[in-house]
C-alpha cells in the first residue's frame, strides 16, 4: 500500500486546496507561487538574480512564467527567424518547489534549479544553481508492469493493461502494450521523496480524451525493486495505478 501522504518529508508544491475546487490527489500543501504568473522585469546585480513582476496573466509578447496550482508550469518566450517580428510560444512543463525551498523548473529541454531569494506580493527573484543532479535516482531506468485504471461510474470499473515506463532524468516515456491503456505520453517530470508530477507534452489523436492522460501529481513509492504510482481523481471517481518492476 502507498504510504499517506503526510509522511515525513512531503514537499510542499503545486496542488490548490480541495476547497479550491481541485479533485486531483495526491493533494498537496498550497505555496505561494501556486496559480501566480510572473514577467522577466530584470537582473539583480547584487544578488546575482533574475527579477520577475507579478502579473495577472502573462502578456503576449513577455517572457514569463505561470506556476499552475497543479504542478502545470507555463513558460511563454520568443524564438528568432532571423528577422523581426519575433515569434512568441508557450511551453509546457512542470515545477516543484522543494522542503528545502529549492524551486525546480522542467519544460521542454529545459530543467533547471533556483534558489528564491526574495518573493513578496509583486516581485520575484531567481538565483540560478546550475547543474544540480536530479533528486530522484531511484526512480531513474526502464520499467515494465501494469497499468490499471478503476472508474467507479463507467463500465468496464477497472480495466489494466501491460505498460514500460522510462524515467531519465526529468522526462518520462509511457508505452502501452494496449491502446490509451493507459495513453502513450513523454514529457516532463518533477519529483520529491514521495510524489512525481507528468506533464505529457506528446501528440495525441482529435478523437482523445484528453482527461486521460499522464499529468499531475502520482504517489509513489518504492519496495526492492517494485514501484508503485497512485493518483486518484475525486471529480471523475478514477483510481490510477501503476505496478511496475525494474528490466
Amino acid at each position: 500500500m502507498i504510504r499517506s501522504l503526510t509522511a515525513t518529508g512531503l514537499l510542499a508544491v503545486f496542488c490548490l486546496c480541495a476547497a479550491c475546487g481541485d479533485t486531483t490527489e495526491p493533494a498537496v500543501a498550497v505555496t505561494e507561487l501556486a496559480g501566480t504568473s510572473w514577467v522577466a522585469s530584470g537582473w539583480d546585480h547584487e544578488m546575482s538574480a533574475s527579477i520577475h513582476t507579478r502579473v495577472a496573466e502573462l502578456p503576449a509578447e513577455k517572457t514569463g512564467y505561470t506556476f499552475g496550482g497543479n504542478g502545470e508550469l507555463v513558460y511563454r518566450n520568443s524564438g528568432w527567424c532571423g528577422t523581426p517580428p519575433l515569434n512568441w510560444s508557450d511551453t509546457q512543463g512542470v515545477w516543484l518547489q522543494h522542503a528545502d525551498g529549492t524551486l525546480e523548473i522542467c519544460h521542454g529541454w529545459y530543467s533547471g534549479f533556483y534558489e528564491i531569494v526574495r518573493l513578496t506580493p509583486d516581485d520575484l527573484r531567481l538565483r540560478s544553481l546550475g547543474d544540480l543532479p536530479p533528486p530522484r535516482n531511484a526512480l531513474d531506468g526502464d520499467w515494465s508492469g501494469t497499468y490499471t485504471l478503476v472508474d467507479l461510474r463507467g463500465e468496464p470499473e477497472s480495466e489494466t493493461g501491460a505498460v514500460e515506463v522510462t524515467f531519465d532524468g526529468f522526462t518520462f516515456t509511457v508505452q502501452a502494450a494496449q491502446r490509451l491503456l493507459p495513453p502513450s505520453a513523454f514529457g516532463c517530470l518533477a519529483a520529491s521523496p514521495d510524489i512525481v508530477v507528468f506533464r505529457d507534452t506528446s501528440m495525441h489523436t482529435a478523437d482523445y480524451d484528453w482527461t486521460l492522460n499522464i499529468n499531475g501529481p502520482f504517489v509513489w513509492e518504492l519496495d526492492g525493486d517494485t514501484l508503485s504510482l497512485e493518483q486518484r481523481d475525486r471529480g471523475r471517481q478514477r483510481l490510477r495505478t501503476f505496478v511496475l518492476h525494474r528490466d
